[in-house]
């Protein structure tokens, strides 16, 4: 079992079959599983959807993401041999980052948002696993290993959840545990970038999140009006400032700057959009009237 799991042969099959033909379709699919483009969907769910679902997928996602450096330096497993590479590939390669990552998002949402939420995830987390054996980056055992540490993970999120510990405390405790339990995180700091930055987003999410519930009340948005506010004028800003995080490589320097994005995701952002649609939306039924 050990010689097909961490074998040649698949990747070599699937690309004798449908290389070339198929790469462009597989670098596709592979890049959904990307941890920034699935931090892009849980600020849709965020700010266009639900609040709480967002916030509780994106602090399991993140969370995941530093396991999933964890774990790959543990194993210290190496990926296939360069030659099999349709596209860039760095580290080690157990267990697979973007199998891990899309499994733990599709299934968390799933089990949060149910209807077609449950009809995609298990087709994404195949395709995105499948693309990663294809493009020769992954072995079959690096993207079943992905999937499992990232059921485990979801479920876990979701047994801490429903355990109902965070409705019971108070303001103070609620922030107490934002600034804490990310730094518990951001002791690891030596394994890398990579940690600091999940540290500094995570603070800055939690700690936004708390106060944003207190300060700003953001509801799901409305119209397509609304959504489309809170969409051109949020991600811009975002990407804005992720930009300039590619540029640092301090982390004195690159943790406030996430502790910013994060700040911003969940509190800045949504009190500048009941702003703008307050003062833009709500003069639109009076006009129409006049």
């Amino acid at each position: 079992m050990a010689d097909l799991l961490f074998s040649e042969t698949p990747i070599r099959a699937l690309q004798d079959a449908l290389s070339p033909l198929f790469d462009g379709l597989f670098l596709a699919i592979t890049s959904t599983g990307s941890t920034l483009f699935l931090l892009v969907l849980v600020l849709l769910v965020y700010w266009l959807w639900d609040k709480r679902a967002g916030f509780f997928i994106g602090v399991v996602l993140l969370s995941s993401g530093a396991m999933n450096v964890l774990l790959k330096d543990l194993f210290q497993m190496p990926r296939p041999p360069s030659q099999l590479h349709i596209t860039s590939a760095a580290g080690n390669g157990f267990p697979s980052g973007h199998a891990q990552q899309t499994t733990v998002f599709w299934s968390t949402a799933a089990l949060r948002l149910r209807n077609g939420w449950v009809l995609l995830a298990p087709l994404l987390i195949g395709l995105v696993a499948l693309s990663r054996v294809y493009l020769g980056v992954h072995f079959v055992g690096d993207v079943l290993g992905g999937i499992a540490f990232g059921l485990i993970v979801s479920l876990l999120g979701l047994l801490i959840h429903r355990a109902g510990f965070w409705q019971l405390l108070g303001i103070r405790s609620r922030l107490l545990l934002a600034f804490i339990l990310p730094s518990l995180l951001g002791g690891l700091y030596f394994l890398g970038q990579e940690i600091v930055a999940v540290w500094g987003l995570l603070m800055g999410l939690s700690v936004g999140y708390v106060l944003e519930a207190e300060w700003v009340g953001l509801g799901r948005s409305q119209s397509r009006a609304s959504a489309a506010i809170r969409l051109l004028t949020g991600l811009p800003s975002l990407t804005g400032l992720y930009v300039l995080s590619l540029q640092l490589s301090a982390p004195y320097l690159l943790f406030p700057l996430n502790i910013t994005i994060g700040l911003s995701a969940t509190l800045l952002l949504p009190w500048l959009f009941r702003f703008l649609e307050s003062h833009l939306l709500s003069s639109r039924p009076a006009q129409a009237q006049q």
